[in-house]
């Protein structure tokens, strides 16, 4: 069994705010190349000082932010030391720093930030896309299901038959969503913790162990959602 990997929202735990950090500090500067809104496409090590708590939030292991953009994780040093213990596919890992200017004291956290690629199709053999099934809803018609043929493909190939360009998105009308039937996971190459990257189903995903090791180490701020379309081939 597979899990998405979700930011808590119940505000009995991360408190009223959410995302739970949404600015950065007073006088911080976003145009730069390296900010939290420029560094991805600048492809530079990004200025991660200081992300700062709302005022309504709580602090938690696992935290939400709403700075970055994509498939993110944002997580102090406790849960850094649980979820370092996973193998993860492609990402990057930055360290940043949290204040806490509503706390009384104000404090300075140690951070970790881990990014997952947008839409990185090459090297990813513990995907098996040639057997995995995906179709079209058209909300236009009904909620129509249109089936899509991908015997056979890579995931460098859905690029070929209309569902990507070659920047990762999708090929669709208005009104138009993709979802999969079935996408299969190589056993013998499966990561602990991944992303799919396909724009509608991008996110992190785990498995069955990550999602028991991180329950029982009490870790807080993260909930998990079961997906029924993963499976190991």
């Amino acid at each position: 069994m597979f899990y998405k990997i979700l930011n808590e929202f119940d505000s009995k735990i991360v408190g009223k705010n959410y995302p739970q950090i949404a600015t950065m500090v007073k006088g911080y500067d976003y145009n730069k190349p390296d900010s939290v809104w420029h560094f991805r496409q600048n492809q530079v090590t990004p200025n991660l000082n200081y992300f700062q708590l709302e005022k309504s939030s709580k602090l938690t292991n696992v935290m939400s932010e709403g700075l970055i953009g994509g498939s993110t994780i944002f997580i102090d040093d406790l849960g850094y030391k649980i979820f370092s213990s996973f193998n993860f596919s492609e990402h990057q890992h930055y360290l940043a720093k949290l204040i806490t200017t509503h706390y009384e004291p104000s404090v300075c956290l140690d951070c970790h930030v881990l990014v997952f690629p947008f839409h990185k199709f090459k090297n990813r053999s513990d995907l098996n896309l040639s057997e995995s099934r995906f179709y079209i809803i058209d909300h236009n018609k009904g909620d129509l299901e249109i089936d899509i043929n991908v015997k056979g493909a890579t995931l460098e190939d859905l690029k070929d038959i209309s569902i990507l360009n070659e920047n990762g998105i999708l090929n669709l009308e208005s009104g138009q969503n993709l979802r999969a039937r079935k996408i299969f996971i190589r056993k013998e190459k499966a990561y602990d913790i991944f992303d799919i990257p396909i724009l509608e189903m991008s996110g992190r995903y785990c498995n069955e162990l990550v999602k028991k090791d991180i329950e029982e180490s009490g870790i807080t701020g993260i909930r998990f959602e079961e997906i029924p379309w993963l499976e190991y081939a």
